[in-house]
């Protein structure tokens, strides 16, 4: 497995936990997302410097980029009392 493969991997692991906070508490984190975020950082440094392995590593990780976006702009609706 190759560093990129890694990071991809964790990058997928961390959008994963991040989609089920929003989907089942309701709530975003932002250290999460700080952390998602340098992580496509480095992929992207990583695919400018020629490092993965196939064009398929690089559709994956605009694909996660694209979902993780996603949920990172959806609105959360709160409950409010009395309505």
């Amino acid at each position: 497995m190759t560093f990129f493969t890694f990071l991809l991997c964790l990058n997928a692991l961390l959008i994963l936990a991040y989609a089920t906070l929003i989907l089942m508490y309701q709530k975003k984190n932002l250290n999460l997302s700080i952390i998602i975020r340098v992580l496509f950082l480095t992929l992207f440094t990583l695919v400018v410097f020629a490092h993965y392995e196939s064009e398929q590593q690089f559709i994956v990780m605009l694909c996660l980029w694209v979902i993780f976006e996603a949920f990172y702009l959806k609105k959360i609706h709160h409950a409010q009392p009395g309505k």
